[in-house]
């Protein structure tokens, strides 16, 4: 079984003599299939490029692990959306005189995935390989005997409705061309890629209708064809820069290499020993998947297409990236990268502030500079100050400040004319949104986003000095309370006239988003403390909490806990508030456990860019970034012996824990000092250190005297 190979090489961490290698630990095709969407082709960590097989009829994930035929390998895609997404270009092998099918048979049994790899067999004898670069690609085409070996790309078609493009041949081994795309989620944005394609032999070219090429060559002597391709967003003679800047020859193992060597850097950031080989693979695959987005959109002449697709060209040696699910990312895949690679979250976050500049305000959920304003919140305001809590600070940060306090105190505040916070007059009027008002889904689950990013933005003012910006945001970030009922003990939808909406159970859905009123009963990270003695105090939230983890992934309808989606990250350190630090303790590793695991079914669900992957490599060293836009870290407990973090400045993090897997824990030194409170503060962030954790398989009291912080106005 593919999944087991390479397990042998796991040997006991007090047995190995050489670095871990975690390359060879990760299985890309884990959550390939019950709606983990993620994408199993070759790509370089945050790549413009992707270029991965999709099979018919799965235009969200574009590759789902179940089906049994391919319809091309295309150069673009997003990992883990809900949405029909990217999937430009795709490029199919097919055999015989203008065969230009593009659906193609397939097995698992000729198929192969590792990080900057993917091999397949195709049913009609041809196999194709693929590899990456940051804006490039490399594929070798392997044929049967035949006179008619193709190579079908496709202008024409991509995951959205209504795409349309063109192709043409430069001169006889040479190919360009462009395509349109967009309608990510049913949203109007559209963009343009732009295609470079080079053989190493000559082709037969046929024009074929609705932006098909098909490339033919004579394959009864020399079966092997090698296409290079590259991307631009900007033009198709950008796009043959990238390819002759990043593949200027035709040597697929040493570009292959390459990629593997990059992945080997960015995973190499921590080392996991000690665990048992599947949960050794499962927290790699994890990082692995955390590590794809967002990705580089700048050329290799620092060309970027701006919002409103003006050219714009960045100083030397800047990285301009694209694609923020921000309502997924911001809860903790965005504090993940900055900790572990500063220098990427700094350009991310000056990315996010570029993006303002040009389009009105911190985006909010953005697909290649174009703006689809998908899901509810402020997610680009929490996402900045996040990257800033966790090391990422070479950005203006002024500038940041300035759009933060643009959307959350000017009502209609737009990014290329989509609304940041709608319902924000209501907001700002009432302290809520109340239910029907005018564009705005869910406003119980929008208030309370707009609470959580009203704190966020108040940390963030704090920590460049703004006091006045700090406590016009905390007063804000008290509106929770607007909608909190004491009666029922849930987050309730008002009027406008302030009156509760009737009929609200724990298992309602109207005036929430994709949850229940039982899932953004929590949806206070900021302010835990305050929440808990609103339900009553300790052992009354301890109650509610106890009944809501009954089930660990139950869905989006259902008055339990739910880790595949993001509203609830948080949620399972929510105990910690409480004083019953070992009931976080106990459920993390429950949710660790039983919600992930290997094979294509191996994700709880949508992987969302990276967010939920990045939920599990937190939890699984016993860390969580729980309250937004605060350099802090909740504490659980390490699933392995030993972990060691590489971090900002050159730091490192050493975390052991002798007794692991025993997930309690009894006692906790932090650089040799014994410590009790769950919660490491960002002066652990930024200096580094050791944590030394005590596990039993019982029980125990650390923890239960101190409280992590919370942020309310006072």
């Amino acid at each position: 079984m593919r999944l087991a190979l390479a397990l042998s090489a796991l040997l006991p961490v007090t047995a190995r003599a050489t670095p871990l290698d975690p390359v060879p630990l990760v299985d890309p095709l884990l959550g390939t299939s019950a709606g983990g969407d993620v994408t199993p082709g070759p790509l370089v960590p945050f790549g413009m490029i992707q270029w991965s097989p999709d099979t018919p009829g799965h235009p969200t994930s574009n590759y789902e692990y179940a089906a049994t035929e391919l319809q091309g390998f295309s150069l673009t895609h997003l990992s883990g959306t809900g949405c029909p997404n990217a999937a430009e270009f795709p490029i199919m092998a097919t055999v015989g005189p203008g065969e230009a099918n593009n659906v193609v048979g397939f097995t698992h049994d000729g198929e192969a995935a590792s990080p900057g790899y993917y091999r397949v067999r195709l049913a009609n004898g041809a196999t194709v390989e693929l590899t990456a670069t940051t804006r490039a690609g490399l594929g070798q085409f392997t044929f049967p005997p035949t006179a008619a070996a193709n190579i079908l790309v496709d202008a024409g078609r991509a995951s959205a409705a209504n795409v349309f493009g063109a192709l043409r041949a430069d001169s006889p081994t040479e190919l360009s061309g462009w395509t349109e795309n967009g309608n990510f989620c049913g949203s109007w944005a559209r963009y343009r890629v732009y295609l470079a394609a080079r053989t190493d032999r000559p082709f037969a070219y046929t024009q074929l209708a609705d932006g098909k090429v098909l490339l033919t060559f004579d394959a009864r002597s020399a079966a092997a064809v090698r296409l290079k391709v590259a991307i631009s967003y900007v033009s198709a003679e950008n796009a043959r820069a990238n390819l002759a800047a990043e593949i200027p020859g035709w040597d697929l193992a040493a570009v292959r290499a390459a990629a593997e060597a990059a992945w080997r850097d960015r995973l190499g950031a921590i080392a996991a020993e000690g665990g048992t080989p599947e949960q050794t693979r499962i927290f790699y695959t994890g990082l692995y998947h955390a590590l794809l987005h967002p990705n580089v959109f700048n050329d290799a002449n620092g060309d970027y297409a701006g919002f409103g697709h003006a050219v714009r060209r960045l100083p030397p040696g800047a990285t301009h990236y694209a694609n923020f699910s921000g309502w997924d990312v911001y809860r903790s895949q965005l504090q993940l990268l900055t900790w572990l690679f500063p220098a990427v979250g700094s350009e991310v976050a000056a990315s996010l502030v570029r993006d303002a500049a040009e389009c009105g305000a911190l985006p909010k959920w953005s697909q290649n500079n174009v703006e689809a304003g998908i899901m509810v919140g402020d997610p680009g305001a929490a996402a900045v100050a996040g990257i800033y809590a966790f090391g990422g600070r070479a950005f203006d940060a002024a500038a940041a400040l300035a759009f933060m306090r643009k959307s959350g105190l000017e009502a209609g505040t737009a990014c290329a004319g989509v609304p940041i916070r709608p319902g924000g007059d209501s907001y700002l009027a009432l302290g809520y949104v109340p239910s029907g008002a005018d564009g705005v889904w869910g406003p119980a689950a929008t208030t309370l986003e707009y609470a959580s990013a009203d704190a966020a933005v108040a940390q963030f003012a704090r920590s460049v000095g703004d006091d006045a910006t700090r406590k016009a945001f905390l007063a804000q970030s008290a509106n929770w309370r607007k909608l909190f009922d004491p009666a029922s003990g849930l987050m309730r939808a008002r009027d406008p006239a302030g009156a509760w909406i009737d009929g609200v159970s724990e298992a309602t859905t109207d005036n929430y988003v994709e949850g229940t009123a039982a899932q953004y009963r929590w949806l206070v990270p900021h302010d835990f403390r305050g929440l808990i003695d609103a339900l009553g105090g300790d052992q009354a939230a301890v109650a509610h909490l106890d009944t809501f983890f009954t089930k660990l992934n139950a869905n989006m309808n259902e008055p339990y806990y739910y880790i595949g989606n993001e509203p609830g990250f948080s949620s399972p350190y929510v105990y910690l508030w409480a004083h019953a630090p070992w009931r976080t303790q106990d459920v993390v590793r429950r949710v660790v456990e039983e919600s992930f695991g290997l094979g294509p079914a191996g994700l709880p669900g949508n992987d969302d860019l990276g967010a939920t992957s990045s939920w599990l490599v937190w939890s699984s060293i016993g860390l969580f970034p729980a309250v937004p836009g605060v350099g802090g870290l909740a504490l659980a407990s390490p699933l392995f012996p030993r972990i060691t973090l590489r971090v900002a400045g050159g730091k490192t993090v050493v975390i052991t824990a002798p007794r692991a897997p025993a997930r309690y824990v009894a006692g906790l030194r932090v650089d040799g000092a014994a410590y009790e409170r769950p919660w490491l503060d960002e002066s652990f962030l930024a200096a580094g250190g050791r944590l030394d954790f005590d596990l039993a398989e019982r029980p125990g009291s650390w923890g239960q005297n101190l409280t992590p912080p919370s942020f309310p106005p006072n």
